[in-house]
């Protein structure tokens, strides 16, 4: 199967698998139409 993402490398998909997990934590949606907080996101990456 090829990867969404191939130029990825491991440190690359294990941080981006920890900062979606970090960004979901503690969310929770109010509505169907609601983003996520994705600035939280790049917070954990900085």
């Amino acid at each position: 199967m090829q990867s969404l993402c191939p130029d990825w490398d491991i440190r690359g998909v294990v941080t981006h698998l920890a900062g979606i997990e970090n960004l979901l934590l503690g969310w929770v949606p109010k509505s169907a139409d609601e983003w996520p907080p994705f600035a939280k996101m790049a917070e954990f990456e900085s």
